[in-house]
């Protein structure tokens, strides 16, 4: 029974240290599926009758803080034997998984990949089971790495759930492979808010090749995306514009900025009382 054998200081030889945690997660595995002993059964959906989990009180409020409120506070969850959970469709199906890692895991472990990590890190967000919830950042920061596509699609939810070491490491992707994160913007039905946008601009580590490739990568996003929510009042434009160093551009450069949809929109609007306070810092015979 003894998974190893270690003399204690102190003691007889004859005495060995025996380590348990292989026992107790064959037990806490047992009791994951034991409704005789259960005490509260949880109802993830409104369907009465579908995914229902015989669970424990106890183990539940140890793993979790919203599950200690819930079963020892003034909800009725605390007097009844079931309880309700409204969950999305993604995080139902993994809420299984979900309850695996509260009880240990099968055999220990549970096992993420880039299907289950954004439901699961929901849940671990949701009800504030913060061991799960580190483990799928760092999971996530893995997925990320080099990849321009999942860091455009994980930094919405970074940012929502407030995965800051994630949002990060999203947005030194982006920055590190600014022209292909945005050519990848146009493929699939990805996007970036306007706070997005000011972020990445003003980081320091941009890599570009040249300042006109930071226009056309702002350029693209506006035209796709925000350039009439923008126009409507300037302010968002404004704060956009003022991150572009047009003074780094060519002569060439700042001709062709003239004949795309983008330079034609400011050039049109250059003389509104908005538009004149901003201070493009270009060449003195600037297009605009």
């Amino acid at each position: 029974m003894a998974d190893s054998k270690h003399k204690v200081k102190g003691v007889e030889e004859s005495a060995y240290h025996i380590n348990c945690s292989r026992v107790v997660s064959e037990n806490f595995e047992k009791l994951r599926h034991d409704r005789e002993s259960s005490d509260i059964i949880l109802q993830v959906g409104s369907k009465r009758g579908s995914n229902c989990y015989y669970t424990h009180k106890l183990i539940l409020s140890n793993a979790s803080a919203v599950f200690r409120q819930m079963f020892n506070g003034k909800w009725k969850e605390s007097e009844e034997k079931r309880a309700t959970l409204n969950e999305t469709k993604k995080c139902q199906e993994v809420f299984p998984i979900f309850l695996d890692f509260i009880y240990g895991g099968k055999k220990g472990a549970i096992l993420l990949n880039a299907d289950n990590v954004v439901p699961l890190v929901t849940l671990a967000d949701k009800y504030e089971v913060t061991a799960l919830k580190d483990l799928c950042c760092k999971f996530a920061e893995t997925l990320i790495d080099g990849n321009v596509r999942r860091a455009l699609s994980w930094l919405k939810i970074a940012e929502d759930l407030k995965l800051t070491p994630v949002s990060d490491r999203c947005y030194d992707v982006i920055c590190w492979n600014l022209k292909q994160a945005f050519m990848i913007l146009g493929e699939f039905d990805l996007d970036l808010t306007t706070k997005q946008m000011l972020a990445i601009l003003e980081r320091e580590d941009v890599v570009v090749e040249t300042e006109f490739d930071v226009f056309m990568a702002v350029e693209k996003w506006l035209t796709s995306f925000y350039v009439q929510e923008l126009l409507r009042d300037g302010t968002g434009l404004i704060q956009i514009l003022q991150h572009i160093e047009f003074r780094n551009m060519t002569t060439d450069e700042l001709k062709k900025s003239k004949n795309i949809k983008y330079g034609q929109i400011v050039e049109g609007r250059w003389r509104s009382r908005s538009f004149r306070r901003v201070h493009f810092r270009c060449y003195r015979t600037s297009v605009f």
